[in-house]
């Protein structure tokens, strides 16, 4: 590749673009990520968005023509690079006629595409599954409305050729203005939500050599597939089952499923490859309309069999007498779905959604200072503790009910992996309660000095006397009282932040039996007390109001929250996770400076200014598509553990929308992403861990039997035998002896004993 430089030519005053090649990743990186680059880029991108909001509101032709002139006169500040070509002797980019062995592309998707967030949202991953087939040198998020990749170059096609041909494998339309190999593209930055992969192979001496153009004949000039053999043998694309798929499944989990079923989970080794390949080949030909192109595509060579006897079993395969779908794949297809009904909407992938996409303002400020592969974590776990500057504000629920704000997040992930860098980010956005806490307790210090238990004389508890941040040791009576106190200040919430889920069992002095209900109450905003006869003892009751934060990891939180899947406790809680990542990444956090808590302060003086019943309509039109969206889901997977836990998410999701419209003063897309994403986020961590026992719960539910008593006689015929009354006792489910229910009959003149035939009658009115 090639960064673009500006120089004067000589004996003119006019610049001229000059290519100087870049082989080293850290300063491709570092050259991303210059303070320049990312302010320049913050810039565009804010023109950005004010570009699709004139364009949203209507507004005419010619001043959104003179915003984009704006933008496209700013995004020549940003660093450029070339991936298509290889300069000549005097180092210019203009006139260069020689390819480089990697193609730039350039994908934009249509504002107006009501499947635009969509279309950005699954881009990413479809194209990385394709990696390989690709041979994918970088994906990165562009400035505006799409993304730039880079992918090798298939020699014998021209630069369009290689466009098109990818643009088909992909299924995104490549920019038909951008297919000059000496097209330049404006870069972003080397965060992961910009620079979704780059490839070591794009700084290798080679990557910077012309290639050589392979001459074919015209007739045969075809896109190159992975089932043919190019002209040079490194470029022959390697079977990837990950990049097709049948129904909603990959053919990787296809296949994987199939191994798992009938070969033990173990791919196929020397000695049994090529018969364990022809069976394959031959259950999966079925769902690849019996084509030996197709089958090239997906089936991979096991354990270094050879390509000839590769081709061979994929061919005997096809060859072999058709039939319809086998017995082998309709267990497959029947075990995929049964897995995939507790992980719908998409979720069924093993590691939660990612967010490519760029966040709203406030969620930006508050990860500034956190390591690029922990800022979802720190977004997420955020929303709590801004929640807690709200009191005196109410939001409307799509369905017309008027609730509080309630988050009460749990943070999943294995020990030892970074929980922890949530911590700080929300020290600082509590410190402002946390100043008048710590004056507040010197005043209660002072009064309870003042008035020792037992004193006869006490004077009043101080009305205006309340603390908000709670540590997680309170006895139940503490927390009725700062549950009151913070109720008689302006209907103030409580908040917790507690390092370890175990934690929440000191809430109540009855120990962990009350926990469900505790958190019951507070999403729900319900009243919660105590009632004590001593003159000492907290008495009274107030809204629970509690917000809070918790971490733990995936054993200990099945073993505290299983109970809770069933009584709704679950729901109500905000599961989240960290991103995972393929390989260990030692965090770099960035000191906690003044600066970065003064621009948290706009924010946290808007939450606290708010007050009554605030209303955003975009909000409510958010939750309302995404709503049906989920209804949608629950029917075509028929989950019914989906169906429980959407509509308490959906409401957290609102709340969190509700926030930042509140902090930012104005409804953007970013915030419609953003929440979009947590709402898939929350219900992945919930499925992942807790789904099949929801699926349980749900199952023993359908299948309580109840019992409601009958009158057997009204079953019977008019005469009938011992052996006939038993029977049908026992399909009512009775048990007993059945002597004692004959005698009663016969009491109460139900029945008579005919001595001559042995049979019982029915007694006649």
């Amino acid at each position: 590749m090639y960064k673009i430089d500006f120089v004067l030519t000589h004996g003119t005053k006019q610049s001229a673009k000059v290519m100087n090649p870049v082989t080293d990743e850290n300063v491709y990186r570092q050259l991303r990520d210059s303070k320049a680059n990312k302010a320049c880029l913050c810039k565009v991108r804010t023109l950005y968005d004010e570009y699709r909001r004139m364009a949203e509101e209507g507004a005419d032709a010619d001043s959104l023509k003179a915003k984009k002139d704006i933008i496209d006169s700013e995004k020549q500040h940003l660093v450029q690079f070339n991936y298509s070509c290889i300069p000549g002797p005097d180092g210019l980019l203009r006139g260069c006629t020689r390819c480089s062995k990697y193609v730039g592309m350039d994908v934009d998707f249509d504002l107006s595409d009501p499947m635009f967030n969509q279309k950005m949202a699954e881009a990413p991953a479809r194209i990385i599954a394709l990696k390989e087939e690709l041979g994918l040198g970088m994906l990165e998020r562009s400035v505006g409305k799409g993304y730039h990749l880079v992918f090798r170059r298939h020699p014998e096609l021209s630069q369009e050729e290689n466009l098109k041909w990818a643009s088909n494998l992909i299924g995104c339309k490549f920019d038909e203005r951008a297919k000059d190999i000496t097209r330049v593209f404006f870069t972003t930055s080397a965060s992961p939500d910009d620079l979704l992969y780059l490839s070591p192979d794009l700084f290798l001496p080679e990557a910077n050599e012309p290639v050589v153009p392979v001459s074919k004949p015209a007739e045969t000039a075809t896109q190159p597939t992975p089932a043919e053999n190019s002209a040079d043998p490194s470029l022959s694309a390697t079977p990837n089952p990950a990049a097709y798929s049948y129904m909603e499944f990959t053919f990787e989990q296809i296949i994987d499923k199939y191994w798992e079923k009938f070969n033990g989970g173990q791919t196929p080794r020397e000695g049994a490859r090529e018969t364990l390949t022809y069976e394959l080949a031959l259950n999966l030909r079925c769902i690849c309309d019996f084509s030996m192109e197709r089958l090239s595509r997906i089936i991979p060579r096991y354990d270094g069999l050879p390509e000839a006897d590769w081709r061979k079993a994929l061919s005997s395969a096809c060859n072999a007498e058709h039939k319809g779908m086998t017995y082998r794949m309709r267990q497959v297809l029947k075990a995929l779905k049964e897995e995939n009904k507790h992980m719908p909407w998409g979720m069924n992938n093993a590691t939660p959604p990612l967010y490519t996409q760029r966040m709203p303002e406030p969620l930006r400020k508050i990860t500034s200072t956190t390591p690029d592969h922990q800022k979802t974590t720190v977004s997420e776990s955020s929303f709590a503790a801004w929640a807690t500057h709200l009191h005196n504000v109410t939001f409307r629920l799509i369905d017309g009910k008027v609730c509080e704000p309630a988050l009460m997040q749990i943070l999943i992930f294995p020990q030892s992996r970074g929980k922890g860098c949530i911590d700080d980010p929300i020290d600082c956005i509590l410190e402002d309660l946390k100043d008048h806490d710590t004056e507040d307790r010197k005043r209660e210090q002072e009064y309870k000095e003042a008035n020792p238990t037992g004193s006869k004389k006490k004077k009043k508890r101080p009305d205006d006397l309340y603390i908000q941040v709670c540590q997680s040791d309170m006895t139940n009576a503490a927390f009725v009282q700062r549950l009151m106190d913070a109720n008689r200040n302006g209907q103030r919430p409580l908040f917790t932040q507690m390092q370890e889920l175990d934690e929440i069992t000191a809430l109540s002095t009855n120990g962990k039996n009350d926990v469900s209900r505790i958190i019951r109450k507070g999403f729900d905003r319900k009243n919660y007390g105590q009632e004590r006869v001593g003159s000492d003892s907290v008495t009274g009751v107030a809204p629970l109001r509690w917000n809070f934060t918790a971490a733990t990891t995936p054993i200990r939180a099945r073993q505290i929250c299983t109970p809770w899947v069933g009584d709704g406790t679950l729901s109500r809680c905000n599961l989240l996770t960290m991103d995972y990542q393929e390989t260990p990444v030692k965090p770099k956090y960035k000191p906690i400076t003044q600066r970065y808590k003064d621009s948290l302060k706009p924010y946290i003086a808007r939450l606290n200014e708010a007050e009554g019943l605030i209303r955003c309509r975009n909000a409510e039109l958010l939750v309302e598509r995404l709503s049906a969206q989920l209804d949608d889901e629950c029917a075509a997977t028929d989950s019914e553990s989906l169906s429980t836990f959407a509509p308490r998410a959906i409401t957290i999701a609102y709340f969190k929308a509700m926030i930042l419209y509140i902090m930012q003063g104005k409804w953007t897309k970013d915030i419609e992403n953003y929440i979009e994403w947590s709402l898939k986020r929350d219900l992945w961590v919930k499925m992942h861990y807790f789904g099949k026992k929801m699926e349980e719960n749900i199952e023993q539910e359908n299948n309580i039997q109840t019992f409601h008593p009958a009158n057997i006689l009204n079953q019977l015929p008019h005469t009938f035998s011992e052996e006939q009354f038993c029977k049908v006792r026992q399909e009512n489910g009775l048990k007993g002896n059945f002597k004692e229910h004959l005698k009663k009959l016969k009491q109460r003149k139900k029945i008579e004993f005919d001595d001559t035939s042995h049979m019982y009658v029915k007694a006649t009115a």
